[in-house]
């Protein structure tokens, strides 16, 4: 639901080039005005023509380094126009940016809060760049003018680095910063990630699109005739731009017929340009494919990235081992508690209660999370102190209040079962493994197995998705109204990301954030809850009372809600992001990293957000047939 861009993102992407010459960059000991190249797509000539870029995007901040300094002798238009003819000069160049210095990009245009970096000491970085101008010009100047100064010297620092002057842009390179750069704005730009106050989104995207298509045409094809006649860009493109510039109300702009009718066609265009053209695609592999020309698609997402480097791949045994594992309370201390315990496929693989109740008497201390489509992310627990499934499996297990269980004593269990042992020994010994025949089962391997089940557990046939897919009947028109809605004024789709609608941030999904709600502890009177979040794990006070962003998907299944499962239903969830969170209601949350105003929403506009929520919903093919045979135990 709603909230403001958060702790640590990584993101990646656009570039029209903008002529100046006559500077010298700091460090390169060259000056570019002297730089003369015959071919226009060389890769010497691209250097030139980034380095111009570079140059343009220069001068823009210098004079809004000026006005900042004379801020007490002009008017804040005059420094909101400088401020936002710099972004849009800086958008134009976002994707080159972004896919060859994604470092420098948060720099440029990362969230306007601190980073908390995931490293042994859990370092501190402060925030800079255009969001945290823009939190400082918009709706009104709260910092001196010497601060807003500063802010852009730094930036300035930060496009003259040396590095960015030994750029190398081959055609896949170029093409391939495009692809990503096209996802972003369908995850990000459109929905105001990147501009929650000044609300520029959707002239930022135009800009945005605008200077890629300046590069793809210059660079890659200069005739002007591969580009359009290869792939059929030009002709995607010029609609894409005029719905963009005919939107002049952020909150009205109907973004689900933009992406569905504009925006998926070009997307598929340039897939199309790059493999008729004959340029490679990118060696590394990422979370979204990019063989595939569907924008939303499920046969796009490799879940595989998200595992870590020892469990990349899986196959079918694999996972039949480890769905029989999961039904069965081998894993357990008392032979008494499964996974599927709490985590019950027709309850959308969650146990439908506010707490989970406790291996004895008790509950335990937080929300059962469903697990579907949970391998999606790069964190998990809601502190986020596992890195990966597996670890989740292993701290689950082990858990005195959950299942009092020992890997050990499992693989013992095990080991002694004939069925379990040929299960383990045609399962892994797909990876080229040497299996010893008698004792196959080891508790890595009890954790890869049912990690891979629990990854396979990610339906993407919501009537949601085949309506993204173009099938336009597929939904009620009131769900598309709160998909636009969840994308533009309720702010959802700044913290939940489409379209896996969960905290993972594309486009490279490296990270899965955790928000400051101000969640409450008691609704009547309104108390804030004392669970610390993640503070209990790094030990950062900006992190006291962060939780993971969880994915909406299915969320019309998983009722309780939030951590502690204090909102029943949807609409009370949807009342509490309305009124602006803990700190909205009154309470004292002053790390609060969702906007604490009211987003103003009607009833109608309510009803329509759960319709879109509710068209989410799709358990096909999690429902595992029944398991015969008797446990291990």
């Amino acid at each position: 639901m709603p909230a403001k861009p958060s702790l640590s993102v990584l993101l990646p992407l656009v570039l029209v080039v903008s002529a100046f010459e006559g500077c010298r960059f700091a460090g390169d000991g060259s000056n570019p005005s002297d730089m003369r190249f015959s071919d226009p797509t060389s890769r010497s000539s691209r250097a030139w023509e980034w380095k111009k870029g570079l140059i343009a995007l220069d001068a823009r901040l210098s004079d809004l380094e000026a006005l900042c300094r004379r801020a007490g002798r002009i008017s804040d238009d005059s420094l909101r126009a400088s401020f936002r003819s710099s972004r849009l000069e800086y958008k134009r160049m976002e994707f080159l940016w972004e896919s060859g210095f994604p470092a420098e990009a948060v720099r440029m245009n990362g969230a306007a809060l601190d980073e908390v970096e995931r490293d042994c000491d859990h370092t501190i970085i402060p925030a800079e760049g255009f969001q945290v101008l823009e939190e400082r010009l918009f709706p009104e100047r709260n910092t001196g003018p010497d601060s807003l100064a500063l802010l852009v010297a730094a930036m300035r620092r930060v496009v003259r680095e040396p590095s960015l002057n030994r750029a190398d842009w081959t055609d896949s390179a170029v093409v391939e910063a495009g692809r990503a750069g096209l996802f972003r704005l369908s995850a990000l730009g459109l929905t105001g990630f990147d501009s929650p106050l000044a609300l520029a989104s959707l002239e930022e995207t135009r800009a945005a699109l605008a200077g890629m298509d300046a590069v793809l045409a210059r660079w890659v094809f200069p005739d002007g005739d591969g580009l359009s006649s290869s792939s059929g860009w030009s002709a995607a493109l010029r609609p894409t731009l005029a719905a963009l510039s005919m939107a002049t109300d952020f909150d009205a702009f109907d973004r689900a017929d933009f992406l569905t009718r504009r925006f998926t066609p070009l997307y598929a265009a340039l897939v199309r340009f790059r493999d008729g053209a004959g340029i490679p695609g990118p060696r590394e592999e990422f979370a979204f494919s990019s063989r595939t020309p569907d924008l939303f698609s499920a046969r796009s997402w490799n879940v595989s990235f998200f595992a870590p480097p020892y469990a990349k791949t899986s196959g079918p045994s694999q996972v039949v081992l480890g769905r029989k594992l999961f039904f069965d309370p081998v894993l357990s201390g008392n032979g008494e508690r499964s996974c599927a315990t709490c985590h019950q496929p027709e309850k959308g693989f969650g146990d439908g209660l506010i707490k989970g109740r406790a291996m004895g008497i008790g509950m335990l201390d937080r929300h059962t999370p469903s697990l579907l489509h949970a391998g999606f992310q790069n964190a998990f627990f809601w502190d986020e102190r596992a890195e990966s499934l597996e670890d989740q499996a292993d701290a689950v297990i082990h858990n005195p209040k959950e299942m009092r269980g020992s890997l050990e004593s499992a693989t013992g269990r095990l080991q002694k079962h004939g069925g379990y042992r040929g299960l383990f020994q045609s399962a892994f010994s797909v990876d080229g493994e040497a299996i010893d025949r008698d004792e196959p089962v080891s508790p890595l391997r009890i954790r890869r197995a049912l990690a891979a089940y629990i990854r396979t557990l990610a339906p993407f046939d919501s009537p949601w998705d085949r309506y993204m897919g173009g099938q336009a009947s597929a939904v009620p028109p009131d769900a598309k109204h709160g998909f636009n809605l969840f994308m533009g004024k309720a702010k959802c789709a700044t913290c939940h990301f489409p379209p896996l609608y969960n905290g993972s941030v594309p486009p490279l999904y490296g990270v899965t954030e955790v928000e400051v709600l101000g969640v409450p502890g008691s609704t009547r009177p309104w108390i804030l809850d004392t669970d610390p979040g993640r503070m209990a794990v790094d030990r950062v006070p900006q992190s006291k009372g962060a939780f993971k962003t969880p994915t909406v998907r299915n969320a019309a299944f998983t009722a309780p809600y939030m951590h502690n499962g204090i909102f029943a239903t949807l609409e009370e969830v949807i009342d509490f992001y309305d009124a602006g969170g803990g700190a909205g209601l009154g309470l004292d949350v002053p790390n609060q990293t969702l906007p604490p105003d009211s987003l103003k929403l009607s009833q109608k506009e309510k009803r329509a957000l759960i319709s879109f929520l509710t068209a989410l919903s799709d358990t096909s093919g999690t429902i595992p047939p029944a398991e015969p045979e008797p446990s291990a135990y």
